[in-house]
């Protein structure tokens, strides 16, 4: 079984990232490779920067789990806080993971 995050490090921006750890999407319970049939936390939200806020930093990490995980939806995003999640659930380190950077952009009409 394994569970499967994404969050921004730097919401709302880099210099003021005072809702850090924002949770983009969170499945738990994943049989093997199946990530469809894990139990969906946090649906997937896409990035979006606030213009001006700078570049944020997201991260997917993957965790192999020792057992499985209360199904409770999340209720609230804002200020997940990764280590304690993973202490209290008995994940130990990430097993993988990758990140990406974001801009926002505002298109000009000329």
């Amino acid at each position: 079984m394994a569970k499967r995050k994404c969050i921004d490090a730097d919401a709302p921006s880099r210099k003021d990232p005072f809702l850090r750890d924002y949770l983009h999407w969170l499945v738990v319970n994943i049989p093997g490779s199946h990530v469809r049939n894990g139990d969906e936390l946090a649906p997937y939200m896409g990035p979006r920067p606030p213009p001006g806020s700078g570049p944020h930093r997201y991260y997917i990490l993957l965790y192999k789990q020792r057992r499985p995980i209360s199904s409770k939806k999340m209720r609230s995003r804002a200020n997940f806080e990764t280590h304690k999640f993973a202490s209290r659930n008995d994940l130990g380190a990430p097993v993988a993971g990758n990140y990406f950077k974001v801009w926002s952009y505002i298109s000009k009409i000329c």
